[in-house]
């Protein structure tokens, strides 16, 4: 079953100069060690049905105003925010957005801390499209 991971941005000019300069290769890594290690041995997203297309979403500067939220990964800094379950299209495959909101994600982003980010909004998901995956 393959995964399909595709990046977006605000289309603004400002997002475009503070997106993180890091290869999409590390999020489609990140996508693989999860489905080596997680996603196999607990047989989640398995079937070779689908084609499951993942979207990951950045957006800066989190919001002043308060609102219920729910997420185990949030800090001060970052809100992530998952869709439940998944869009199916032709019947062969199913998307999935993903976002995170930040205020310390920037052009000079390590690698290594892009994939924490793409982990932890990856486990986001997962933890609330499938109840036999815990943190």
């Amino acid at each position: 079953m393959p995964f399909i991971i595709q990046r977006s941005f605000n289309p603004d000019y400002k997002s475009l100069l503070t997106r993180p300069r890091v290869s999409h290769k590390v999020s489609e890594y990140v996508v693989d060690f999860m489905n080596e290690h997680l996603l196999r041995p607990c047989k989640v997203l398995q079937s070779d049905k689908y084609t499951y297309r993942f979207t990951f979403s950045f957006s800066f500067s989190i919001p002043k105003r308060t609102f219920p939220y729910t997420s185990p990964f949030a800090t001060d800094k970052r809100l992530y925010f998952s869709q439940r379950g998944f869009r199916s299209f032709e019947k062969t495959e199913k998307w999935a957005t993903m976002s995170v909101i930040a205020d310390d994600i920037y052009h000079t982003i390590s690698p290594y801390e892009y994939a924490t980010v793409i982990f932890e909004i990856f486990s986001d998901f997962l933890l609330t499209n499938y109840r036999t995956i815990d943190k």
